[in-house]
């Protein structure tokens, strides 16, 4: 007796995970990893598969860095899991520049639910970074979500120099801002000169000068050809574009800190936050 029990519990346990296992298999959504040129736009798939049927709405949400890139359209077709012409971009949210986020919709699916979602249209904007996931983190099926759905995210690069401003003379807001190991200051020169580079506090204190800077600070100028370092104590810095490379020593405590650029042309400075 208590063997048919046993057995029958069994089947029914089986059963019931069998059930589970096939009707919640994974959906998946996947983007590939693409280099886009600063200023072009590229399509983009958005690929991957919908584990359900009787789909009529699907719903897609990425996350990305809008200081990197911007998506600007998507487009369906008749051989695709998303068959509108132009799939809906929907709910944009910049709160976050780093952690953008913005949903692709449409209601047209087709019956064949594995393969290409939909086509994006991507800018690769002119900005300080070159990289940025672009990642599916939430599918929504008939405007339910897809609790079990998996993605792989895509690597976007956007090579190429900095875009900032040439001349006249010119010292940026460096980048990372805050930072806690090191960061880069773009600076333009317009004539010939020398140049020297101080750290202030914000009552005014001097905690570095150019004699104590010379593990702290490397100077590079910006060419056709790549980076070239410079000599910035003993050199005068021609007209160009230079790239400032700040490694804070160990001394240095975490704050709001001022740092000055003096020329033979003027005193340029710009504040930034330093984080342990």
């Amino acid at each position: 007796m208590l063997r048919k029990r046993a057995i029958r519990l069994f089947i029914i346990i089986f059963g019931f995970y069998s059930y589970c296992h096939v009707s919640y298999a994974q959906s998946i959504v996947s983007v590939p990893d693409t280099a886009i040129p600063r200023g072009k736009i590229y399509s983009i798939p958005i690929s991957g598969k919908i584990e359900q049927s009787g789909v009529d709405n699907i719903r897609i949400r990425l996350q990305f860095n809008a200081r990197v890139i911007n998506i600007k359209s998507a487009t369906g077709s008749d051989n695709y899991i998303m068959k509108c012409l132009t799939p809906k971009l929907i709910n944009p949210d910049l709160t976050n520049i780093d952690t953008a986020t913005i949903d692709i919709t449409c209601d047209s699916i087709s019956s064949s639910t594995a393969g290409i979602f939909c086509m994006i249209d991507v800018e690769g904007l002119a900005g300080p970074d070159s990289l940025t996931l672009l990642t599916p983190i939430a599918i929504y099926v008939n405007e339910i979500p897809d609790l079990l759905a998996t993605a792989k995210s895509g690597l976007i690069k956007v090579p190429g120099p900095l875009v900032h401003q040439r001349f006249p003379e010119w010292l940026g807001q460096n980048y990372p801002n805050p930072f806690s190991w090191f960061c880069f200051f773009p600076i333009s020169i317009e004539k010939s000169t020398k140049v020297d580079f101080k750290i202030f506090t914000n009552d005014g204190s001097e905690v570095i000068s150019s004699n104590s800077f010379w593990e702290t600070i490397e100077l590079y100028k910006e060419t056709g050809t790549g980076e070239v370092k410079i000599n910035w104590h003993a050199d005068l810095l021609e007209r160009g574009n230079y790239k400032l490379h700040l490694i804070p020593d160990a001394e240095l405590a975490s704050g709001s800190y001022f740092l000055v650029m003096k020329t033979d042309n003027g005193i340029y400075n710009k504040r930034f936050l330093y984080l342990k």
